[in-house]
């Protein structure tokens, strides 16, 4: 693909103005890999004596970099190369369909889905809030606690037809006051 270079900027340790790294190469015509030099000034050493040389070489690992490449084979990237997480380490769509790791939230359904996870909201009954005047229902991946009308028992003697009325136990006095 052709030449490239890096040049750092000077460091305070070379007076001399050199750039303290020096990075020289070329890029193979696939694409996939490099060869080239770098060259180090880092310090007064060798600033003035002999600058550090070093061959290098790289490969470029396409799959782990985010971005699904179906030209190269991929049919999904994640950003990582781990099996298990809907995306196998060979960028190929695993567990299409099954579980994928939890979200943590009781209203989502957490299954992998075109090589990532995804977290659907679902409408199951969710944790209890404890007041017999609600429904505790997911809605819109969150547990909402719904006023019911339901029949309950406001704990006092002296009322009856006790019911649920906006989320509270309510009741009608049946008893009378001494005054």
């Amino acid at each position: 693909m052709g030449d490239f270079s890096f040049e750092s900027p000077p460091s305070i340790l070379c007076p001399l103005g050199y750039p303290a790294t020096v990075l020289n190469g070329h890029v193979a015509p696939d694409g996939l890999s490099y060869t080239g030099t770098v060259t180090v000034r880092a310090t007064p050493q060798t600033c003035f004596v002999a600058p550090l040389i070093f061959d290098v070489y790289g490969v470029r690992a396409y799959c782990g970099d985010g971005y699904a490449d179906p030209d190269r084979g991929e049919q999904c990237d994640d950003g990582n190369t781990e099996d298990g997480d809907c995306c196998s380490s060979t960028c190929q769509v695993e567990n299409d369909g099954l579980a994928c790791a939890s979200d943590g939230n009781s209203c989502t359904d957490d299954q992998c889905l075109a090589g990532s996870c995804h977290h659907a909201n679902n409408s199951a009954p969710c944790a209890s809030d404890g007041n017999a005047c609600t429904d505790d229902q997911c809605l819109s991946g969150t547990c909402r606690h719904l006023s019911n009308s339901a029949m309950c028992d406001d704990g006092d003697a002296c009322t009856t037809n006790d019911h649920c009325a906006g989320g509270l136990c309510t009741g009608t006095p049946s008893c009378l006051l001494d005054h």
